[in-house]
């Protein structure tokens, strides 16, 4: 995926840099027809567990970061509830990155934002095939049937954020996607939408200033028909 993916002719520009925060391992990378990294593929060396995500910096660098907070409690407006400011930080081995097209040096890993625009954070799974789990808990998996998904349980941590469920006619097939819905953990234990196919989607998004983590889900999936 990484080899096709990379610009042939502006490879060069690539560069690798660790987070320590996350335990992540970043490779920024240009994409076809980019002279400069626009994509990242995410290592992380604790879980194994790959991720990428859009990158508009040309550098990075790792190391202490000295950085000043003029937040006194008296000046914090924000509820309990909404505050997404850490109560401290310490400045070790911290991520700074270079935005020449902002002149800008950023740091990672400060707020909930990118360079003061809400970023969209998905987390999207497609190909599955799921029909149910053997004696032994193990997954069965059935690419010759036609599935139906009318509900999802989200097991999802702050957010809001938006769910949608996909089809596929063909296995690697295009996705069709139903429209989003809302769903917060707050005050929701599931969403109902509905789409069928020979393979099956998921995905979770946000594009506002909020933090979630999606611990997993469960679905409501039956069997409709058999493919000849």
């Amino acid at each position: 995926y990484l080899f096709n993916a990379v610009d042939i002719s502006n490879y060069q520009t690539s560069f690798v840099f660790p987070n320590f925060f996350h335990k992540d391992m970043w490779f920024c990378y240009p994409t076809e027809g980019s002279t400069v990294p626009t994509m990242a593929l995410i290592w992380n060396w604790q879980t194994g567990a790959v991720t990428e995500a859009e990158v508009d910096f040309v550098a990075a660098s790792t190391g202490d970061v000295a950085t000043s907070d003029t937040d006194t409690w008296d000046s914090d407006s924000d509820s309990w509830d909404s505050d997404v400011t850490a109560w401290s930080e310490l400045n070790r081995r911290k991520v700074v990155v270079a935005k020449p097209s902002a002149t800008k040096l950023l740091q990672l890993d400060t707020g909930t934002q990118f360079d003061g625009v809400d970023p969209t954070c998905r987390v999207q799974r497609s190909g599955l095939a799921l029909i149910g789990r053997k004696r032994d808990r193990s997954p069965v998996v059935d690419f010759n049937s036609r599935k139906m998904i009318t509900r999802v349980w989200p097991r999802l941590k702050g957010g809001p954020v938006d769910v949608r469920i996909g089809s596929q006619q063909i296995l690697e097939g295009p996705v069709t996607w139903t429209a989003r819905q809302s769903f917060d953990p707050s005050t929701d234990k599931y969403v109902d939408l509905v789409t069928e196919g020979v393979a099956v989607a998921i995905e979770f998004s946000s594009n506002a200033e909020v933090s979630w983590e999606l611990e997993g889900y469960k679905a409501e999936v039956s069997v409709i028909a058999q493919e000849v």
